[in-house]
Parts: structure tokens; C-alpha cells; sequence
């Protein structure tokens, strides 16, 4: 059987792709950058950013958070045997 033949078995579905976690450093990264600038420079608009970088993360981890946390996984074999 191939890469994605069964529905359980590894496949390009489950793997997390390096575009994705890249982007998520950027992400991160744009936080701290903006984080660093508004102590740095005490610009209010510096803080005003940061404020809603902060409340979109906080956000968007709720939001998945709450999306996979009734997600249940259960494994049937064939045999009793392993």
C-alpha cells in the first residue's frame, strides 16, 4: 500500500507541510519584532499593533482549540493479535 492508500495511514493529509510552520514563525516572528519596537520606541501605535496581534493569536488558538476538542480517534485492527 502507498503513502494515503488506507484512511488511517500517514499521508499527505497528515503531514504538516514546511510552508505552514514556516509561516507560523513569521507569524511569531512579526509579534516579537512588533513587541521589541513598541517598548523600544513607546510609539502608541507600535502598542496598539502588538495589542491586536496579541488578541488575533489568543483568537485564532481558541478558535482551533475549540474546533478539534470534541475530535475523537480510535483504532479497529483486524485481529487481536499485534
Amino acid at each position: 500500500m502507498g503513502l494515503g492508500a488506507g484512511p488511517l495511514e500517514p499521508g499527505p493529509a497528515w503531514k504538516v507541510s514546511k510552508a505552514k510552520v514556516r509561516r507560523s514563525r513569521i507569524v511569531f516572528l512579526l509579534w516579537i519584532v512588533v513587541a521589541a519596537g513598541a517598548i523600544g520606541t513607546g510609539r502608541e501605535l507600535l502598542y496598539n499593533l502588538w495589542y491586536l496581534l496579541t488578541a488575533l493569536l489568543v483568537f485564532s488558538y481558541l478558535w482551533a482549540w475549540s474546533g478539534v476538542r470534541w475530535v475523537q480517534v480510535q483504532r479497529h485492527t483486524r485481529t487481536d493479535r499485534s
